[in-house]
């Protein structure tokens, strides 16, 4: 005969408390910093407008009043259709918020208010919670959304690309050999750090490289005056950045 007891809702929310602490937001409700609050909105105006209702947890972005997502809790095995109604009609809605997670502390679903839809990274659906920075990406495109596109160079890719540069480098008097394979190196480094640069700007992340040094600004350059853009600008200034 089993003496102990079933866990409560307040086991699920101990669960959620641990990944939203280790995803980077701040739980701590005493700190100005806080971006998740519990049973109770942000601001005054906003406790208003939910009519005396306690959501589990209101996610907010950074440094604003703005909530972007609901969370609502039930302790296992409960039935989280109930949960989602509930949470998109006393929460969401009243404090104009798009997005909903429902959990048990075993399965999470996500929702999207917009467009009825649950939530989709490359097609796949979303089954836990998100960084603030990757919860920003659903609000601000919607609720299916693609990982930026990544170049992948296969081997006949990268002959062609030596080949190519190949000739205007023996043009300039750079002997075959190491000599020759290292401006190539440097020349096929740079174009795939600016090509990493990019992606990371399309994803909303700040560049460590500034353009000026990226491959869009000596691409077009005559052949001598290219190799010595990168050796005496690019290159000394890569230290240390990458």
């Amino acid at each position: 005969m089993n003496y102990l007891t079933n866990p409560l809702e307040s086991a699920t929310r101990k669960k959620i408390d641990l990944i939203l602490f280790n995803l980077g937001w701040n739980t701590d409700e005493s700190s100005k910093l806080c971006n998740v609050f519990t049973e109770r909105a942000k601001t005054q105006e906003q406790n208003k407008n939910l009519k005396g209702k306690r959501p589990d947890y209101v996610l907010y972005k950074s440094g604003t009043d703005e909530p972007i997502a609901i969370i609502e809790t039930k302790k296992n095995s409960q039935n989280l259709q109930k949960a989602l109604e509930q949470a998109i009609n006393l929460y969401a809605i009243p404090l104009e918020v798009s997005i909903v997670f429902v959990t048990d502390g075993s399965i999470i679903e996500t929702f999207d208010i917009r467009s009825n839809e649950e939530l989709k990274l490359d097609s796949q659906t979303i089954n836990k919670f998100l960084s603030e920075e990757q919860l920003l990406k659903f609000v601000e495109f919607g609720s299916s959304i693609q990982s930026p596109e990544k170049n992948i160079y296969t081997k006949r890719e990268l002959i062609k690309i030596f080949s190519d540069s190949n000739e205007p480098l023996r043009k300039e008097g750079i002997r075959e050999g190491i000599e020759r394979f290292t401006e190539f190196s440097n020349i096929l480094f740079l174009k795939l750090i600016s090509e990493i640069e990019e992606e990371r700007e399309k994803a909303g992340e700040k560049r460590i490289l500034e353009k000026i040094y990226c491959w869009e600004s000596f691409c077009n350059l005559e052949s001598k005056m290219m190799l010595k853009y990168i050796n005496n600008i690019v290159l000394p200034n890569l230290a240390g950045k990458w």
